[in-house]
């Protein structure tokens, strides 16, 4: 069977602007792309942009049915994710709750900017969780709601990580060690994502993986995190439609084929069904509370 698990796309967000239903998208993801697999499940972000004050919870909710209420393909799983979640928390956190009942499964604090919460990396590094960021992500572990800390500063992840005991996720970022952008995993964060038995979602956008990158660099950031031990961690996190870019022989989800084939030839059949679906869903139980499209 031909299945695809993706930890990150910002598509709800980029049809949104445009009003346009999923059944008309032409993005990334869309009814053709994911038409290639027998089985998909992908983590449809509500992105809030945290530099532009008026994305806040509101702004989340009407994404939120706008996207949801349009979308219907019987191969596809889609869960709700949210990144840049501090610009729509309150100081009693019960927007927290309310993302909860609505099937939010996975909660970035931050974007690029500063919020509630916290510090993005592209921002200050230096810069932490606020004391409300703190709460909110012993929050989120009560709640069973995996915190993403792809776009969090260094200090935010180590702050995270003193606040919490479950799996981190990190849905759509590289390694460092390979390219030095502060969006990448240091080696120390990835150790500690897959000693929690988190996750790590390889992202396509050529700015974290290389010079004029390819599938081949996608790889080598696969094997970077391999060697650290991340066998039984590793996923995608393509960040499709949140990209203006792609690496050369990848155009959407519809190339993953082609990825696949390499990464049979490069890790064996048992070792790439981990990558590009089982580790993902064993964390996320795709026979649970998910919204099925159907």
């Amino acid at each position: 069977m031909n299945r695809y698990f993706d930890l990150h796309c910002d598509t709800p967000t980029t049809l949104y602007r445009t009003r346009t239903p999923w059944k008309n998208a032409v993005t990334h993801v869309s009814p053709q792309s994911m038409s290639v697999f027998d089985q998909a499940v992908q983590c449809f972000a509500i992105f809030l942009d945290d530099t532009r004050p008026k994305q806040d919870f509101s702004y989340l909710c009407r994404v939120y049915n706008f996207f949801f209420s349009t979308l219907n393909q019987p191969n596809l799983t889609a869960l709700f994710t949210v990144e840049g979640g501090g610009a729509a928390m309150d100081p009693e956190l019960q927007n927290l709750d309310r993302l909860a009942n609505m099937g939010l499964r996975m909660f970035g604090l931050v974007w690029n900017g500063e919020n509630p919460l916290a510090t993005g990396a592209v921002q200050n590094q230096s810069t932490g969780l606020t004391s409300l960021g703190k709460t909110c992500v012993r929050k989120l572990e009560q709640l069973r709601i995996l915190p993403d800390v792809s776009h969090l500063s260094d200090r935010g992840f180590r702050d995270l990580a003193a606040q919490t005991h479950g799996p981190i996720v990190a849905s759509h970022s590289n390694a460092r060690a390979l390219w030095n952008h502060p969006r990448n995993l240091t080696d120390d964060q990835a150790r500690e994502i897959i000693l929690r038995k988190g996750l790590i979602g390889l992202n396509f956008y050529p700015r974290f993986l290389g010079d004029t990158p390819g599938i081949e660099d996608i790889l080598r950031h696969a094997d970077h995190f391999l060697d650290l031990g991340a066998e039984n961690c590793l996923a995608l996190g393509g960040d499709w439609d949140g990209i203006d870019t792609l690496p050369r022989e990848i155009t959407g989800p519809e190339s993953i084929p082609i990825l696949k084939e390499k990464m049979r030839d490069r890790y064996g059949d048992t070792l790439t069904e981990k990558i590009l679906y089982q580790n993902a869903a064993m964390r996320f139980n795709p026979g649970g509370y998910l919204w099925h499209c159907t």
